[in-house]
């Protein structure tokens, strides 16, 4: 009877150990361009600056999302953005647009900076992935050129996946990115 009992608290014991693992581990991404914008030459900040970048509250989050189905989005608990993503995108289209257009873009840190000969505001309305293996980007965008009337686009893409899973959806998404901020640069 003694054995059973050892025996019994051995496969327990065990059976705890295997459960104390290593806890699963958060994944950050950081939005950042592969590709910086050239800073060494002297800059224009009154030339061209963003002002502001919102995104839909569905996507305004820590984690990165992705459309399981009409209407249902699931948030990654362990895929996370390493900083606000208002921020992130924020940087990486000024890097990117600076890139695009030849034109240094100023990060407005004031809604109310009028020394600005452009303000760009950028509204993300879908930053997500899909089941099918797909990354959307859906933004709206509308330039203020002093002296003239404000105007404003649109932007609208999917695309593939290379591989399945998080970093590759980054990557994706990282592309879409791309592609907005050249329809940006070129309606500057």
């Amino acid at each position: 009877m003694k054995y059973f009992k050892y025996c019994f608290l051995i496969v327990i014991f065990g059976l705890l150990a295997g459960c104390a693992g290593d806890p699963i581990q958060d994944n950050l991404y950081l939005l950042r361009s592969d590709i910086q914008a050239n800073t060494s030459a002297e800059t224009d900040a009154t030339e061209v600056s963003i002002n502001l970048v919102k995104v839909a509250s569905y996507i305004d989050q820590s984690g990165l999302v992705l459309q399981t189905a009409d209407g249902q989005v699931n948030v990654a608990r362990y895929h996370l953005w390493a900083e606000p993503l208002k921020y992130g995108l924020t940087s990486y289209l000024a890097n990117a647009i600076s890139i695009s257009s030849g034109k240094y873009v100023h990060i407005s840190r004031l809604s109310s900076d009028k020394n600005q000969k452009a303000k760009i505001d950028v509204f993300i309305d879908q930053m997500h992935g899909t089941a099918d293996g797909k990354a959307v980007l859906s933004a709206v965008w509308s330039i203020a050129v002093k002296g003239e009337a404000t105007k404003t686009f649109k932007f609208s893409n999917v695309n593939e996946l290379n591989e399945s899973g998080y970093p590759a959806l980054v990557e994706s998404q990282k592309m879409l990115l791309e592609e907005l901020s050249k329809e940006i640069a070129g309606s500057i």
